[in-house]
């Protein structure tokens, strides 16, 4: 009898360790920034759904509210770059991310050097546009509220601001590339660099880019290495009647739950919607 205790008693304990492991693994967290190399799915696309990846990232910043993937293949590098939550993906449809590329014999600041290749994606060209999808976008957090009986709105809600999106955002613009002369360029280009955009199924915005590593041959080294730089550039702040506040003349002081910008943590929601967010990396290119 006790023996047969004791091995219902290994064998519980057996199952509780898997258990336990199991959930640590599926309980660690993503890197807030990516490192490792990854080749590209063969089929790869760019059009905004992150779908090939099976809804998986990389890296998820925290901090900087973004999830991300870089990857490449033999002609192509990839990012892939999701909002975290509805309101940044405000501040990236507002203000863009730039993505920098830059040798490793350059130090990582925020100076920029000769062979940096900086592409940066959605530019605001409509504000009109923009603020639509931006206000419409917010109509999930009355939906989400009941997502079983409001699944069909949140599908039509989904459809419609990725068409509104794919109207809103059509330009792309280019630096240090020495092919390319127009420094902004449509997202029908001819040069090879696309970029796409959708929502999620919780509104959170997504875009992806692909770059021919033709224009990145000076940054990259012989063993595949570089650097590069995530950023979201600063959002326009606006006053109530809808303009575009001058900081250098009259700084506003916002209220939030009842005090001052100011005296609020850095990592608030202002702080991180009207300031610059970036940060560096370095990468490898992946092999098949």
């Amino acid at each position: 009898m006790k023996k047969l205790i004791t091995a219902i008693s290994k064998q519980a304990l057996t199952v509780l360790s898997l258990t336990i492991i199991a959930f640590a693994a599926h309980a660690q967290k993503l890197p807030k920034i990516q490192t490792a190399s990854v080749y590209a799915p063969d089929n790869i696309k760019i059009d905004g759904t992150p779908a090939e990846w099976n809804g998986k990232f990389q890296a998820d910043n925290d901090p900087d509210r973004v999830k991300y993937t870089i990857s490449n293949d033999d002609k192509n590098l990839y990012i892939i770059v999701r909002a975290r939550a509805i309101f940044a993906g405000e501040k990236l449809m507002r203000g863009g991310l730039t993505l920098t590329i830059r040798p490793m014999t350059v130090k990582t600041s925020n100076k920029k050097a000769p062979d940096d290749v900086a592409i940066t994606y959605p530019l605001q060209t409509n504000k009109q546009d923009l603020d639509k999808i931006v206000n419409s976008s917010k109509y999930f957090q009355v939906l989400k509220n009941d997502t079983a009986a409001n699944k069909q709105k949140i599908d039509s809600l989904q459809k419609a601001l990725t068409k509104m999106a794919f109207t809103a955002f059509n330009e792309i613009k280019v630096e240090g590339v020495k092919e390319i002369n127009e420094p902004v360029m449509s997202v029908y280009n001819e040069n090879g660099i696309r970029c796409a955009e959708g929502f999620g199924h919780r509104m959170e915005f997504t875009f992806e880019m692909a770059i021919p590593l033709k224009y990145l041959a000076a940054d990259i080294n012989s063993d595949g290495k570089f650097r590069y730089n995530i950023k979201l550039g600063e959002t326009p702040e606006l006053d109530p009647f809808g303009g575009v506040v001058n900081r250098a003349i009259a700084p506003p002081v916002m209220m939030i739950n009842g005090a001052p910008a100011a005296e609020r943590a850095p990592d608030s929601d202002n702080e991180f919607m009207y300031g610059v967010v970036d940060f560096w990396a370095e990468y490898t290119l992946a092999k098949k």
